[in-house]
């Protein structure tokens, strides 16, 4: 940096512009002096002014754009003649821009010099100090949000890999959960603590999210209750064979039952018909068959027609008379033939009886021999297969306990896992980082949650102490920066003030205060009256 002709380096803000943002539609003034005090009514964009430095240094969303303008820009000149701007777009395209000596700086070279000159950003050390006073309630709070205030003003940096490897080495559970966690590689442009912060709260709403996983798996453990006595140590495939086989077993009992019962249905049918047939066959037996008797009185009947045909051959003379007789022997024939077709039917019949009784008896004989065998009993099979049955439901009862158990345990050490990690970033890596991180100011320490100073908690000393150790901070923080921005001025009663102007002195920076417009007068500084969102000097 460009010298200013104090003895230390720091520099001065000697002007600041800005347009559009927040309430203030413009703003122009010129700190004068070692104390710049900016006045006004309650609302009128005291405080913003401070907000504005903030933004110029860090950069700020698009939300600070006052409403109905497309931008927001804040101009800063130093005494030693560097001048800073920052445009702030509602297309998220800011541009900061640096110029010293009349040359414009490269964007890293302007980021190095805003980083150079107030480090993490703007620190308000009475603020800072005003959070850790008191013994009210909240002061436990209020003493760890002085702390983490400091630490995050403080240069801390936290890189990606030292992050997996914290992580790694609680354990391969953390390892394989860590995925849950975004961790984008711009989260680690920020300060070490923000890292740790971000990264703690998202590990919570991700064990959160898992802690209801595991509620729900503890009530599927409690539907699904262990089976009582003895547990099955069949495998269920095991189990479920056995049970078809079983039920096969039972269903051909079944079976075998109702073809026994067919079989002896038509073993009684059968002898019924039998008495039948042999009652018929004896009706058959008595009737008299004389079929060679027949065949011989028909055979002797032929011989005869053939004599008396030859006859009338001979003795043409006896034609009428032997005609005569043809005719009676041939009606004696067929007499003879229908008496021989009948007595042949009846034959026919009594073989084929005699045989369906044969036939019938050897059936009969066949199935009172095999209803001597055993068959099996159905209400034996149908007890083994409801035992069989009995004990599958009983294995798959365990295995569904065992299941609910098993995907309870793998959500509980999501969850466990999930707690050691955000332990992680809200303990033990703030405090690796702390350990090696160097306090702004020598004999500042830091006891639990508790800030000291050469071992006494900072809150135990005066309030003009701690005014002063604040400023000091502030100074430290901030190398280059040769002020400080102090909100609400207001709240400070005269002798802090006085001891607040006093540290300013000693360390050779100039204020930047805001205050609601009051009676009071300590004559000290330059006074910026806000109207209407337009800074004016007072007169």
């Amino acid at each position: 940096m460009a010298s200013n002709g104090r003895k230390n380096e720091r520099v001065r803000i000697t002007r600041i512009s800005a347009r559009n943002f927040k309430l203030l539609r413009e703003l122009d003034l010129a700190p004068d002096g070692d104390v710049t005090v900016i006045q006004g009514e309650s609302g009128q964009g005291k405080s913003t002014v401070l907000q504005l430095l903030q933004a110029a240094f860090r950069g700020a969303d698009p939300e600070v754009i006052t409403k109905g303008k497309d931008e927001a820009s804040v101009f800063l000149s130093f005494d030693d003649g560097t001048q800073l701007e920052r445009v702030i777009r509602n297309d998220g395209e800011g541009k900061l821009m640096v110029t010293q000596r009349g040359l414009a700086l490269k964007p890293q070279e302007a980021k190095a010099f805003v980083k150079a000159l107030t480090g993490e950003g703007v620190f308000d050390p009475i603020k800072w100090v005003q959070l850790g006073g008191g013994e009210g309630d909240g002061k436990t709070e209020r003493r760890r949000r002085q702390r983490d205030e400091l630490l995050r003003a403080m240069p801390m940096e936290l890189s990606p890999a030292e992050v997996v490897q914290a992580i790694r080495d609680l354990g391969e559970d953390a390892k394989s959960i860590a995925e849950l966690i975004n961790m984008p590689e711009q989260l680690f442009s920020n300060h070490a603590l923000v890292v740790c912060d971000t990264l703690g709260k998202t590990a919570y709403e991700v064990r959160t999210f898992v802690n209801r996983e595991v509620a729900e798996r503890e009530e599927d453990v409690k539907r699904t209750p262990p089976v009582e006595g003895e547990v099955p140590s069949e495998p269920l495939a095991e189990i479920e064979e056995a049970e078809a086989q079983a039920l096969q077993a039972y269903h051909n009992a079944l079976g075998a039952v109702s073809a026994r019962q067919a079989t002896v249905d038509r073993a009684a049918k059968l002898k019924g018909g039998l008495v039948a047939k042999r009652e018929l066959l004896a009706t058959l037996d008595a009737k008299p068959v004389n079929l060679e008797e027949i065949e011989t009185k028909l055979l002797a009947g032929q011989t005869r027609i053939v004599e008396h045909e030859e006859a009338i051959r001979q003795l043409q003379k006896q034609i009428d008379h032997h005609r005569e007789g043809i005719r009676v022997e041939e009606g004696h024939a067929v007499v003879l033939k229908a008496n021989r077709a009948t007595q042949m039917r009846v034959v026919q019949e009594r073989d084929s009886l005699r045989a369906s009784i044969e036939a019938d008896a050897a059936e009969i004989e066949g199935i009172e021999a095999s209803l001597g065998s055993t068959v099996a009993n159905p209400d034996e099979a149908k007890a083994r297969f409801d035992s069989i049955k009995a004990y599958r439901e009983k294995r798959e009862k365990q295995d569904r306990h065992e299941a609910a158990v098993a995907q309870w345990k793998v959500a509980n050490a999501k969850s466990e896992a999930l707690t050691k990690i955000v332990e992680l970033f809200r303990d033990e890596l703030p405090k690796r980082i702390l350990a090696r991180a160097k306090a702004p100011i020598d004999g500042l320490g830091l006891e639990g949650e508790t800030l000291t100073i050469n071992g006494i908690p900072l809150h135990q000393k005066g309030n003009s102490e701690q005014i002063r150790i604040g400023v000091q901070v502030a100074v430290a923080l901030s190398p280059n920066a040769g002020f400080v921005c102090v909100d609400r001025l207001e709240c400070m009663g005269q002798a802090d003030r006085k001891a607040l102007y006093a540290a300013c002195k000693e360390f050779g920076v100039q204020i930047l205060a805001t205050e609601v417009i009051t009676d009071r007068e300590d004559g000290v500084g330059t006074r910026v009256m806000m109207e209407g969102g337009v800074a004016k000097v007072a007169a």
